[in-house]
């Protein structure tokens, strides 16, 4: 493992190649800039960087946090740990230490992951931002430029300029 992920008071392991789950880590990221956080991109990272106790395929299918202690946790419980290092999120990890409320997340989280198959882009290795730089994802090639119009909110204003086309 690197010296930054083993000198973080949590590894945050999410998929990079989920539209959506980039979005929601870039927004940590940028709320986390002075939180000790590492972040492990698992569609592109090797397999060192997941620890022994999580395979690629586990990592892909929901996030996961690795705490300072080494303990792993995933899914709503993966959430609350971020937020609780998060002074903007701290009111939301607190909610989810309230008894119950964790396995309503996680229900919530549950169904988010069996819509999340329809947006994930199979085989994606799309860009990592680094941890200095703001999260601004720059597309590839022509295809990923088209692809991420269509996954922008503003994908109807966006496909009226010249340059895109729409595939609809």
């Amino acid at each position: 493992m690197s010296s930054e992920i083993q000198s973080s008071a949590c590894t945050v392991y999410f998929d990079g190649g989920c539209p959506l789950c980039r979005r929601e880590i870039g927004h940590y990221r940028r709320q986390a800039q002075s939180a000790p956080f590492a972040w492990v991109d698992v569609s592109t990272c090797h397999a060192a960087e997941l620890g022994a106790d999580l395979d690629r395929a586990a990592a892909l299918a929901r996030m996961h946090v690795r705490r300072a202690d080494g303990q792993l946790v995933s899914g709503a419980a993966a959430f609350a740990e971020v937020w609780r290092h998060l002074p903007a999120y701290a009111w939301l990890a607190r909610l989810a230490a309230w008894p119950g409320l964790l396995a309503v997340m996680e229900a919530g989280y549950g169904g988010f992951l069996r819509l999340r198959r329809l947006w994930r882009r199979p085989g994606f290795a799309g860009p990592t931002p680094s941890l200095a730089a703001p999260i601004a994802v720059a597309p590839t090639s022509a295809a990923d430029r088209e692809i991420d119009v269509r996954d922008s909110a503003h994908a109807a204003q966006a496909c009226g300029r010249a340059g895109c086309r729409d595939r609809q």
